[in-house]
């Protein structure tokens, strides 16, 4: 079982109003240990490469261009009419009517809180125009959130163009030329992806102008942006300024992200203690990814004192904020019985739970009804899990439907069948894949036989370091079949896959210094391999190694 990248509620989604978090008084509580506890310094590596994030695909209604008459307004704006608005804290049409009248005298909070009461989904392009035409009013006049608001207007493609074209107000041209300097500043310093939409510059920029007045939760975005290179382009240096800016806000997201930048190195200096130390503060703040990354720190040792148990309750606290990756985790865990005693019911409650969301959380389920471990044997229900986890890309679900269509196992033997998920979980990256479908493709079973495309193959488990496909191209190389006959380089790959314990590699390079073909010839060296495979139980290393603990050496002369 493989770590799984997916979750419920990503938090690193732009999407601010949706990431994923829990007012638990007993939960934080019990996540109140004492940091200095788990810190030291370490030198070890950690990779929790983080997906970047992109924008969320829309589906839309054609897009419509109006002018709209709006109290002694003329307003021109683009809309679009798509399904999903941004999620805001909205104002009832009855609560906005009282503030009619105060955003008409100019009010900018009325003005603000009597645009949401036009905002609902879903919209007309009427209501978004609204909206966006009193929120525009309020931020002409400094209202931080109506800056926010129209930056996730813009952002979310609703408003794709707005325009006052009549009451152009002091404030009006005031906030136009604010908006202005502050993309000459983005187009200065290389801020800006290239070829972007206009909504898209649009948005950054009420983000930036939301910042500009002290909005945190502006800077967060901004940061994000910057990191993920989503609409900005990426600047670690600009992203690590805002997001420290934003320490404060959004259930920790910052600290998580400050977290990850210094876990992986990227746009800093790697520095896995204070990575656990801004992962330990998103964590306080019930920030799930965030305990699902401390809880790997702690099971693996690195940058913090290794502790099973520990580890083990934070990923069962970040798995019940819902976090998909750290049940998959607790469901591996308890599969294998690696840092925890083997619990087989355990690992199907997680596993299951986790399973609607996780590719790798099916490829489990399917591995226990496979095996009848827990649960009674069913092949049926594993095919079944095996084809939706492959489906979504699950290289190793792939590979097991294959060995199941070989094999027989619940269904008819099927050579065609199972090579082709075999080739399915090769073109998904999987090594053991590779080799599998060389070795198939070398025996002529499902497909013609065809050595030179078997040796393809071979090439490619070999080149990612699979001990099989290595041991499979050394032999292809000794025996000259599919290429031509080349003992150095069959002993180049035999060596490679003895390191890593491949016991038929081992006998061959053996036999290949006992006779110098590709190597000089070395008694000492034949022995060290036979003894190798001897100590894995190879009966004829066993017998070679003896007969020549028997022979003579050599007389110089």
């Amino acid at each position: 079982m493989r770590t799984s990248q997916q979750s419920i509620d990503d938090p690193q989604t732009l999407d601010l109003t949706k990431i994923n978090g829990l007012d638990s008084e007993a939960l934080l509580q019990t996540s109140s240990t004492d940091e200095s506890l788990f810190f030291k310094e370490s030198s070890y590596s950690l990779d929790l490469n983080a997906d970047k994030a992109g924008l969320s695909p829309l589906e839309y209604y054609p897009i419509e261009e109006q002018t709209i008459n709006l109290e002694e307004f003329k307003v021109h704006a683009i809309v679009t009419r798509g399904q999903n608005l941004p999620n805001f804290l909205l104002v009832s049409p009855i609560d906005g009517a009282r503030y009619r009248a105060e955003a008409v005298k100019g009010d900018p909070e009325a003005q603000y809180k009597y645009g949401l009461s036009h905002y609902k989904s879903p919209a007309s392009p009427k209501e978004v125009v609204q909206t966006a035409h009193w929120l525009y009013k309020a931020a002409c006049q400094g209202h931080v959130e109506a800056r926010l608001k129209l930056a996730s207007l813009y952002r979310a493609e609703f408003l794709v163009g707005f325009m006052e074209t009549s009451g152009q107000s002091s404030r009006l041209k005031g906030l136009e030329l604010e908006k202005r300097e502050a993309q000459e500043e983005f187009k200065r310093l290389g801020f800006f992806q290239h070829q972007l939409p206009r909504h898209l510059i649009d948005s950054a920029l009420w983000y930036k102008l939301a910042a500009d007045l002290g909005s945190l939760e502006a800077h967060l975005t901004l940061g994000l942006m910057f990191r993920q290179d989503v609409i900005l382009a990426q600047n670690p240096e600009e992203a690590l300024k805002r997001l420290v800016l934003a320490k404060d806000v959004a259930k920790g997201e910052a600290f998580y992200q400050l977290g990850d930048m210094y876990s992986s190195g990227r746009g800093v200096t790697q520095n896995l203690n204070k990575a656990a130390h801004y992962f330990f503060k998103a964590h306080r703040l019930a920030h799930p990814l965030a305990s699902f990354c401390l809880g790997l720190m702690i099971y693996h040792g690195e940058g913090l004192e290794q502790n099973y148990a520990k580890a083990i309750k934070m990923l069962e606290l970040s798995a019940e904020l819902g976090n998909v990756q750290a049940m998959t985790e607790l469901g591996r865990i308890y599969y294998g019985g690696s840092g925890a005693p083997q619990n087989y019911e355990i690992a199907f409650q997680w596993l299951q739970k986790a399973a609607p969301w996780s590719a790798e959380a099916k490829m489990g389920l399917g591995n226990m009804y496979q095996y009848g471990e827990w649960v009674t044997r069913d092949y049926q229900e594993a095919i079944k899990l095996y084809i939706e986890a492959a489906d979504e890309g699950d290289a190793e679900s792939a590979h097991n439907l294959g060995i199941i269509y070989y094999n027989a196992m619940g269904v008819p033997r099927n050579k065609v069948e199972a090579l082709k998920w075999f080739r399915l979980a090769a073109d998904l990256g999987l090594a053991q894949a590779h080799d599998t479908v060389g070795v198939m493709t070398w025996n002529g079973e499902g497909t013609i036989e065809n050595r030179e495309e078997a040796v393809k193959w071979f090439q490619k488990a070999a080149d990612q370091n699979n001990s099989s496909g290595q041991e499979h191209l050394a032999s292809a190389y000794a025996v000259g079949n599919g290429l031509p006959q080349d003992w150095r380089k069959a002993a180049e790959w035999y060596l490679e896959s003895a390191r890593q314990g491949n016991v038929t590699a081992q006998m061959e390079l053996a036999s290949q210094y006992l006779h110098g073909q590709g190597v000089p010839e070395s008694l000492r060296e034949a022995k060290k391999y036979y003894r190798l495979a001897a100590q894995q139980g190879h009966k004829e290393a066993q017998l070679r190694l003896y007969e020549l603990s028997q022979k003579k050496p050599k007389k110089k002369t």
